[in-house]
């Protein structure tokens, strides 16, 4: 999903339709990461932020999404609530149209990526409504910088597979230059 969707050039805003079911496979399994860390950051905080990031996770799931978590979760990642997955959406989809931007010279991949996520009404909104009040969102931030450390480092995988791929085609070309070269000497 990361790898796919970060160099098209994003049309409209992303829902859950607009997002492959694969995608939405492997925006659960992140998303059961990304939770599994927020526990572990925040294992011995006041019981009450401690309550908020445990009310995420769920037993059971009917999301079709869920079958990746529950397939290939080697570190007993977390199965997440429908409000959850439905807020790591919205922050997948504000990631995806910053990364489509052509603002990213200069800047600290994550950083950028939790700055334009913290911007979004959006997300604050769905985050309140999440935890029924905004006092909390020092946790929103922990969450989306796991999220976007991940989404960076899944871009910069794929810029490396790309620049492979052109430097090894134009080590090609060249050796293909000189293979010439010495054949008609």
């Amino acid at each position: 999903m990361i790898h796919q969707r970060a160099y098209k050039s994003p049309t409209k805003e992303a829902s859950s339709s607009d997002i492959s079911q694969d995608d939405l496979k492997a925006l659960y399994y992140v998303g059961g990461f990304v939770l599994k860390k927020l526990i572990q950051f925040y294992n011995n905080s006041s019981p009450d932020v401690v309550e908020i990031i445990h009310s995420f996770k769920t037993d059971d799931s009917l999301l079709h999404a869920a079958s990746w978590t529950q397939t290939l979760s080697m570190g007993n990642l977390m199965m997440i609530s429908d409000d959850y997955f439905e807020l790591l959406i919205k922050v997948e989809s504000v990631c995806y149209e910053s990364l489509s931007s052509n603002n990213l010279r200069n800047c600290f991949l994550t950083d950028f990526l939790v700055e334009s996520c913290m911007a979004s009404q959006i997300i604050r909104a769905m985050w309140e409504k999440l935890v029924g009040h905004s006092d909390k969102e020092f946790i929103l931030e922990r969450l989306v910088r796991f999220f976007s450390r991940t989404r960076a480092q899944a871009y910069v995988n794929h810029l490396n597979r790309q620049l492979q791929v052109v430097t090894s085609s134009a080590s090609l070309r060249q050796s293909l230059v000189s293979d010439k070269k010495k054949r008609n000497k």
